[in-house]
């Protein structure tokens, strides 16, 4: 059979109306012949045919006592047609030869940071800088007189990433507040009326400590807090290899919290690291707990 199957010809393969010649011949034709097959699939319940073709061969054993070498070789050309079909089906079907894939290779699921997190997952801690536990022991809590006078400043005794933080103090009603930093040998005052909270405009230098106060005057009193004897607010600017370091893992894994959120601690941003332990808790809520209680 070199033509096609036609749907008239696959309609009476279904209906049981095709000689069992015309059987074989389709068998024999789907075998490389993908649209034929297709179209057969569609039509035809393979059971039924093999039926139909069951009851004439057994018919012509009745009259005969035997297959004649006709009869053979229409029943070799119906097992191949329904070895076609059975194949067809468990297989599913390829792209056309003309269609090129392109496969590209997988990453490693956190690039060059693999150890690190494989360490921080085995352990179950997730790793701090020695220096952020320096600037907790020199900028202890604020601790007023009595809760009315208690005033919080952030950051404190913490890492910042960004070089023009918002530095953010408890607002007391009625006052106006000037904020001093100061890295050592600079001091720079704002005056930020009655808000609590102030964008540096120039942009610190990374690596560099500062620390800063807030002055709120209302009338004729003056406070300075942190009071003495406490300390200044303390907070250290990250370093040019830390920020591009994170800059890096951000753009190449953007939603790897897992990453980010080791990679955030190692380098002292404890607050960003938190926030991505939180978003991972999505995927994988047990780690995420895990190594919360560690930060």
């Amino acid at each position: 059979m070199s033509d096609h199957i036609t749907a008239a010809n696959a309609e009476r393969l279904r209906s049981g109306k095709l000689p069992p010649a015309e059987i074989a011949a389709i068998g024999r034709h789907i075998t490389g012949c993908r649209e034929c097959r297709e179209l057969v699939e569609a039509a035809v319940r393979v059971d039924d045919a093999v039926n139909d073709v069951r009851s004439q061969f057994e018919e012509e054993v009745d009259r005969r006592g035997r297959l004649s070498p006709h009869w053979a070789a229409i029943a070799a050309g119906v097992i191949i047609a329904i070895a076609a079909l059975a194949l067809w089906r468990r297989t599913p079907p390829t792209a056309p030869a003309h269609v090129i894939t392109v496969t590209t290779p997988t990453p490693p699921e956190h690039g060059r940071w693999n150890d690190l997190v494989t360490k921080t997952v085995a352990c179950g801690t997730l790793p701090t800088p020695a220096i952020l536990g320096d600037l907790r022991e020199r900028s202890p809590q604020f601790r007023g007189a009595a809760a009315s006078s208690t005033v919080s400043l952030s950051p404190n005794a913490a890492i910042v990433e960004e070089t023009t933080p918002v530095l953010r103090w408890t607002p007391r009603s009625g006052a106006r507040c000037i904020v001093i930093l100061s890295d050592g040998s600079h001091v720079t005052k704002h005056d930020a009326g009655e808000t609590a909270a102030w964008r540096v405009g120039e942009p610190l230098r990374r690596g560099a400590e500062y620390q800063w106060q807030v002055e709120m005057r209302k009338g004729s009193e003056v406070e300075v807090h942190p009071t003495a004897p406490q300390r200044p607010a303390r907070f250290l600017v990250l370093d040019e290899r830390a920020a591009a370091e994170l800059a890096e893992a951000r753009r190449a894994y953007p939603n790897d919290h897992l990453l980010l959120g080791v990679l955030l601690a190692r380098h002292g941003l404890v607050d960003d690291a938190r926030r991505e332990l939180e978003l991972l808790r999505a995927t994988d809520p047990a780690l995420a707990d895990k190594l919360l209680k560690s930060l």
